[in-house]
């Protein structure tokens, strides 16, 4: 091991702004990607030990360059697919510039060496107790696609600077004020510590094993395809030892340490492009603990109306309610449970138990001649257990009520069906500009309940299946492209919601100047969550028209 000294007055600004531009290319873009190996064949730097990985991708692998193109081309200022390049170089170089207080700039100082794949590596939780002073332990890894380009840069803005460096693992580590870095054929590591650089080069020289030899990586890593935009991955059982130290002698501590005992072992996630939507997908590896919900596909759409705007389903409601009220009645002091017992005197069950009956439940939002219209259809496994606890629960509003209450409550038919209908003495509610009905009403319909404000009960009992939302073809196609069956869907018409809130002159200039370009390239957006054991995926889509 050898090491030399040069005084110099200033650092690198360029190999500081890396820094910075890569922190901010994952925190404002959210576009990382996955790093098993890199396009040019090295292997992954970070050691097993780390605990968040993350890597921007803008080589743009496999198919997304013209997925991309395609998908931005309808975006304003991206109708021309040859321009997306050069507006990608532009928005790097006012990131670097700014980074580097104009000391550098991609398309001069990085482009011509960098293969543009960029890397972040957490390399342990801050210690509980520090001041936040000290720098992060992490190391950023930048893709080399010529090394002796890379190595001339360096060289020129090193003329005039203090170094420090040394051998270590095949590879020389220098430190320049507050930053470390070392040149290997296929990356530029960058750290603000020079013992976090030699981690990585432990790794890259197989002296100690990298992430990729982690087995919960790996399982997160194997969920990842193969063309992305990102990704990223996270070890949040690393999260608890710090959590810990934090509550420790802290009121509640024995809540949230009962919580932890639910947080998921890791969480991974990716971006993905296509023609016509972009993708966020994440996954979590939930505790076995955790009751995971079943994987359905319901009918539940076909009580909403095709110009429903917002489409909420879930599964095992009741069953799920139950284990989350159970958790916290158990915090309840024993002083004020015996409250809590007259209450479920009252309604005929406990209260965790009490919508044990409700299956799946579904909540849609639709506008119509310019009034609010929405509530909840939901499954019931037993219709009789249910009438009876809504029966209680009425009772026990108009005794809460008493004779000054804001509502009258009154028992009909609505399309033949038993209800009850709250109706309030306020009417002049409104949601997103449209005026909200001063009712709500109940009714339970074979198998069957519904809740909803207005007409919808009726709407819901009489909707034809064929003019319902199950078959409008963009919620279908929606549904299917992000996952059915799933265990929990949300479905939100961007393209209706825009005319709503246009039509109830909530647009102004600034609005049709700076946001309404951009509302008139989106269409939709669905996300579902599906399960497989105990690793939970949400896929997020956003489509464009």
């Amino acid at each position: 091991m050898t090491s030399s000294q040069v005084t110099r007055p200033r650092p690198v600004r360029w190999v500081v702004a890396l820094l910075v531009t890569v922190a901010m290319l994952v925190a404002t873009t959210g576009v990382v990607v996955f790093a098993q190996t890199g396009s040019s064949g090295g292997p992954v730097f970070a050691p097993a030990s780390t605990v968040l990985w993350a890597e921007a991708r803008l080589d743009l692998p496999g198919s997304q360059e013209e997925e991309l193109s395609e998908l931005l081309g309808h975006l304003p200022g991206f109708a021309d697919p040859a321009a997306l390049d050069a507006k990608v170089n532009e928005l790097l170089d006012q990131v670097v510039s700014q980074a580097s207080n104009g000391g550098a700039s991609w398309t001069g100082d990085i482009d011509p060496w960098s293969n543009r794949q960029f890397s972040i590596a957490l390399l342990e939780i801050p210690a509980s107790g520090s001041t936040g002073q000290s720098p992060p332990s992490m190391v950023i890894g930048l893709g080399v696609k010529d090394r002796a380009a890379l190595e001339s840069r360096l060289a020129s803005f090193l003329t005039q600077q203090p170094i420090s460096s040394e051998q270590y693992a095949g590879a020389t580590v220098t430190t320049v004020g507050d930053v470390s870095y070392a040149v290997t054929d296929q990356y530029l590591l960058v750290a603000p510590a020079a013992d976090d650089i030699k981690a990585s080069l432990d790794v890259l020289a197989g002296n100690t094993p990298g992430l990729a030899d982690d087995e919960a990586f790996a399982a997160a890593a194997s969920r990842i395809p193969a063309d992305r935009l990102g990704a990223f991955y996270f070890a949040l059982s690393a999260l608890r030892p710090f959590i810990e130290a934090q509550v420790s002698g802290q009121p509640g501590t024995e809540l949230v340490l009962d919580m932890l005992d639910q947080l998921p072992t890791w969480v991974s996630g990716y971006a993905q492009a296509s023609s016509d939507h972009l993708t966020l997908g994440v996954d979590i590896e939930a505790p076995r603990s955790f009751l995971v919900p079943a994987m359905r596909e319901t009918d539940l759409a076909t009580d909403f109306p095709a110009g429903t705007v917002f489409y909420l389903e879930l599964r095992d409601l009741g069953s799920t309610l139950h284990g989350a009220l159970e958790g916290l009645l158990a915090q309840i002091p024993e002083e004020d449970k015996q409250d809590l017992v007259s209450l479920e005197q009252l309604l005929g069950s406990s209260l965790p138990s009490f919508l044990d009956p409700v299956q799946d439940a579904a909540l849609g939002v639709s506008f119509a001649d310019g009034a609010f219209q929405g509530g909840i259809a939901a499954t019931l496994s037993d219709p009789a257990a249910a009438q009876r606890r809504l029966t209680a629960l009425v009772a026990l509003i108009r005794l809460a009520g008493g004779q000054d209450a804001p509502f009258e409550v009154t028992q009909g038919d609505i399309a033949g069906v038993p209800a009850t209908t709250f109706t309030f003495t306020d009417d002049g509610m409104t949601a997103f500009g449209a005026a909200v009905p001063p009712s709500i009403s109940v009714a339970i319909a074979d198998d069957r309940m519904y809740l909803g404000v207005g007409d919808f009960v009726e709407s819901a009992l009489t909707q034809d299946a064929a003019t319902s939302l199950a078959a409008d073809p963009r919620y279908a196609n929606a549904a299917t492209t992000a996952g059915v069956p799933n265990i929990g869907l949300t479905y939100l018409d961007i393209a209706a919601m825009q005319a709503v809130f246009e039509s109830t002159g909530g647009a102004d200039a600034s609005y049709t100047t700076n946001v309404k370009p951009w509302l008139d390239a989106l269409d939709y957006f669905v996300l579902a969550e599906t399960a497989n054991g105990q690793t939970l995926s949400t896929n997020a889509l956003l489509f464009v028209r």
